[in-house]
């Protein structure tokens, strides 16, 4: 442990493991910037696979599913954890200092004994922030939790959404925070001496990828093809966009989105569409960047929206759907996202729209029924809750009729096989139905990511590309995470979170897509 400044707090990083994925991005950056500001730091987790230095183990920290002791009661579990905590800080620590517990996603119901367990700990004198990415209320009754969320503490959330539904829930400015992610510079290839470096098969210097799906410009989407991501719009544009082929980096890791992936993989080569799915597997990541002329979001969730930024960090432009969840955060801090669109309408006539009426009413459903049935497990003061799901179900018909009150839909909520079905139906010689398309979506024909349409104004990419290297660098998030810092040493809150009132705010049937069930 370095030298510690006096009066810089101890912080603690914990979380359920340090599996790959967004969060363990995350604490990495947190670890990178506490180091930068010379704060000491201790990371707990359940699980480090891969032994990211600084980060201990606790293995009653991990999931349930993976613990001996999850059969054993509750009080005693909860009273095990937090001995488990207390001691790894105590034995760490070499100061007096105030400790700060960072801990991330607790409220997700991925360890029963994690919530009483801080709730212990509290009682003891730790001082929390507590980071929320990802939420049960959205849309994940399997993790939601019957348990009363921390109360008299310090939260954080990466977007101005979840700012929002938590303040309406009951917390209070001083004791909510904004803290959104480090945007780091996309790769790109390191220059080579053609004579004496000759390039690899796979490489741009090989050959383009857009060459060989005959066309001569690349539209890059860097994600892995899950449902959320909207894989089935990026086929459409393909049919849209002239002379342009569009890539999907990666597969699918979740066998969950295996059979959506494969369908998506059939179609595109049934039609024989200028779109490579899993790119990433046959050409280096640096070298499709430098490849892309443009990059491309089809998605219609985010947590942060690392999509609309990262490119701008190499001065190409960002396209594709608008997300009303992240873009406003983003244009708050002056950048340019005009020329996004934030759907695409499909006439009703060219669907089965009762076949996808029912199948959105049932989904719609099947989601407030599972909450309803956890909450419906503690009734103690949730009659509230189970009052206003009952509304909502009834609401749901209404709600669909204001959606479809146009004579369209957006093409995101359709499910991936009437998706599939306006695909094949915009074929290359069905000139009628695009131009009937591009009417009814007239941004997509001015989009400046298309080849027929101006490009994006090299001020507006000047001006992203200044507001993400800024905003969003390294520098500025470890300035962001000391103030917020400061503030949770310095405020005693009284305030905790109305699990009614943050239910409410994302169980949202509007925001349901049939394309990412």
């Amino acid at each position: 442990m370095q030298e510690q400044r006096r009066g810089t707090p101890s912080i603690i990083l914990l979380h359920y493991h340090l599996r790959p994925g967004g969060v363990t991005k995350v604490m990495e950056q947190q670890a990178r910037a506490l180091d930068a500001l010379g704060y000491p730091w201790l990371g707990l987790v359940g699980h480090n696979p891969k032994g990211i230095p600084g980060f201990q183990t606790l293995e009653r920290l991990n999931y349930d599913v993976y613990l001996q002791d999850s059969l054993l009661d509750e009080e005693r579990r909860y009273h095990n954890l937090s001995t488990d905590i207390h001691r790894a800080i105590q034995a760490w620590k070499t100061s007096d200092s105030p400790v700060i517990i960072h801990a991330h996603n607790v409220t997700l119901e991925k360890n029963t004994a994690l919530l009483p367990a801080l709730q212990r700990l509290q009682s003891m004198g730790y001082r929390f922030l507590l980071q929320l990415h990802d939420f049960a209320e959205d849309g994940r009754p399997q993790v939601y939790s019957p348990e009363d969320y921390p109360q008299d503490c310090h939260f954080a959330v990466i977007n101005s959404r979840d700012f929002r539904a938590l303040m309406q829930a009951g917390l209070s400015s001083p004791g909510l925070h904004r803290l959104p992610n480090q945007v780091s510079p996309l790769p790109l290839p390191a220059p080579r001496e053609p004579a004496n470096n000759p390039a690899p098969a796979g490489s741009s210097s090989s050959g383009s990828l857009a060459q060989s799906l005959g066309k001569s410009r690349l539209i890059l989407y860097p994600v892995r093809a899950i449902r959320r991501k909207n894989i089935g719009e990026v086929i459409l544009l393909s049919r849209i966009l002239e002379d342009t082929a569009l890539a999907v980096t990666l597969p699918p890791n979740n066998p969950a989105d295996n059979q959506t992936y494969r369908f998506w993989q059939d179609l595109v080569r049934s039609l024989d569409a200028p779109v490579q799915l899993g790119a990433g597997e046959q050409w280096a990541f640096e070298d499709l960047v430098a490849q892309a002329d443009s990059f491309l979001s089809t998605s219609v969730q985010e947590g942060f929206g690392f999509a609309f930024l990262e490119p701008w960090t190499i001065q190409k432009p960002v396209g594709g759907r608008y997300l009303e969840m992240v873009c406003p955060d983003f244009e708050h801090q002056g950048m340019n996202l005009s020329h996004l669109y934030t759907s695409i309408r499909i006439p009703l006539s060219w669907f089965n729209t009762e076949k996808v009426r029912q199948d959105w009413l049932g989904e719609n459903q099947k989601r407030i029924h599972a909450f309803y049935q956890v909450v419906a497990k503690n009734p103690d003061n949730q009659q509230n809750t189970l009052q206003a799901l009952e509304l909502l179900l009834k609401d749901l018909p209404d709600r669909w009729s204001r959606l479809v009150q146009d004579g369209t839909l957006d093409f995101a909520i359709l499910p991936r096989e009437e998706q599939a079905a306006i695909i094949s139906r915009l074929s290359p010689d069905n000139r009628a139905d695009k131009d009937h398309l591009l009417a009814l979506n007239p941004q997509l024909a001015a989009w400046p990511l298309a080849g027929s349409a101006p490009p994006l104004h090299q001020g507006a990419v000047a001006e992203n590309t200044r507001v993400v290297t800024t905003v969003y660098s390294a520098e500025a998030y470890a300035n962001r995470l000391s103030r917020v810092y400061s503030q949770v040493l310095q405020d005693h809150l009284e305030h905790s979170i109305s699990k009614t009132s943050l239910l409410l705010s994302f169980l949202n049937p509007e925001g349901l897509y049939l394309s990412a069930m």
